[in-house]
């Protein structure tokens, strides 16, 4: 992990492998910051969030609830702001895993359905790995999840 100058790290948080956190940043007691996460500098995690894996946050973004993996978040009382594709990219993620990852996506999040009827929607994609972890990301979720501008 590269944790810049001035970051802080609370107490009970648990930081994944090859996170990066820039400067100033500060992620509140009991965050959860899992593998290949980025955060830009002057970012704020409230207490009890989680970060999915290869997630980006931007700069002086103040993230209240949960970023899902793959994911962009953004602004005060962080928003989604799409994918984190040049992340997926230079992880060598295969190009089939990616396009199930946007399909995701926009089921989740511009289908306009319910959250639960997204959810069940995606179920048929039960054989890709990278849609599995959202899926359990997102039940998983006791805070909820950062949604789409």
């Amino acid at each position: 992990c590269l944790l810049m100058t001035s970051s802080h790290i609370a107490h009970d948080c648990i930081v994944g492998n090859n996170v990066i956190i820039a400067n100033c940043c500060a992620a509140a007691g009991h965050v959860e910051i899992e593998d290949n996460v980025v955060i830009g500098g002057l970012a704020a995690v409230h207490q009890f969030t989680r970060i999915g894996r290869n997630a980006m946050i931007g700069g002086g973004a103040m993230v209240a609830m949960d970023v899902i993996p793959y994911a962009q978040a953004q602004g005060d009382r962080a928003r989604l702001a799409g994918l984190n594709l040049v992340g997926l990219k230079r992880r060598q993620m295969p190009i089939e895993d990616i396009e199930n990852i946007k399909h995701a996506y926009r089921v989740l999040f511009m289908s306009k359905l319910p959250l639960e009827q997204a959810l069940l929607k995606l179920e048929e994609l039960k054989d890709c790995a990278p849609v599995n972890e959202i899926i359990t990301f997102i039940k998983k979720s006791q805070r909820g999840i950062c949604r789409h501008r």
